[in-house]
């Protein structure tokens, strides 16, 4: 289960999966939540992620154009995933394999076979997956 206890742990470490229009919303978001911090982005115009960066005090060495070497190379404890719908299913499946919460943006799924099986990865990790609809 994903619980924050504000002031007797550490915070929770998140990165952000697609760093477009969106983001801009979730990032604002999460800065205005205690006990959870958004630590690296990626996209794959990195510029994007390298502007979203620097609004929101991310330092650049923790963002990337390839979401698999964020999720190689940091220390986390979720994912907000704000990509192409098409994209889900595998930036789910993928955070997942990594036993990290998940709240991906909506649509879930182009499709009710890919949600259950975004589902059942997670499911399988013993992880979260919650959609987040702005």
């Amino acid at each position: 289960m994903l619980s924050v206890n504000v002031g007797s742990r550490r915070a929770l470490r998140g990165a952000m999966l697609g760093c477009g229009q969106v983001s801009l919303f979730h990032l604002r978001a999460w800065a205005q939540i205690e006990g959870v911090e958004i630590v690296a982005l990626a996209n794959r115009t990195v510029s994007k992620a390298e502007e979203r960066a620097r609004e929101f005090g991310i330092p650049l060495e923790h963002v990337y154009d390839d979401y698999r070497r964020l999720l190689d190379r940091e220390r986390l404890d979720f994912v907000d995933i704000a990509t192409a719908p098409d994209a889900h299913a595998e930036h789910v499946k993928a955070a997942a394999a990594y036993k990290l919460h998940v709240l991906c943006q909506k649509p879930l799924a182009p499709t009710l076979d890919e949600a259950r099986a975004m589902l059942a990865a997670c499911e399988e990790a013993r992880v979260i997956l919650s959609v987040n609809e702005n």
